[in-house]
């Protein structure tokens, strides 16, 4: 009986000791850090084709305070600077809210979703019934 006693109180104190493992993403709310590619979306008058990322061939956005870079596979594709816009004018009288602007190029509109993981949505701004795409990430370390 001492020894059943015994071993239950190691084992909770074994339990104790152990914590848990910080190799946890911190979340945020803000854009600098990597981001996975999980999935994208067409929207066309046939329909919304959704397609989930390779994970053999990772897309990897990377953000600090001023510059981007995207790479495939490990192989950067594009790089530069970036701004997050408040508003946007898109067309005379339309503005847009929360975009990302890559270089001279407007990605669209971008959400953070914070959670156990993060996630950032980018899609394109003027979004109608049959136009419209967008892209999932997951933040990563």
């Amino acid at each position: 009986m001492r020894l059943k006693i015994t071993l239950c109180l190691l084992l909770a104190i074994a339990f104790y000791a152990c914590n848990k493992s910080n190799d946890a993403v911190p979340s945020s709310a803000s854009i600098v850090g990597n981001w996975k590619l999980l999935s994208s979306y067409n929207i066309t008058i046939a329909g919304t084709q959704r397609t989930t990322a390779d994970d053999g061939k990772p897309d990897i956005l990377a953000f600090n305070t001023a510059l981007y870079s995207e790479n495939v596979s490990g192989q950067i594709t594009s790089s530069g600077t970036y701004v997050l816009l408040d508003k946007y004018q898109y067309a005379p009288g339309y503005y847009a809210s929360h975009v990302l602007k890559t270089d001279s190029l407007i990605r669209g509109t971008y959400a953070i979703h914070v959670g156990k993981p993060d996630n950032l949505f980018i899609n394109s701004i003027s979004q109608g019934p049959d136009n419209g795409s967008g892209s999932v990430y997951l933040r990563v370390k």
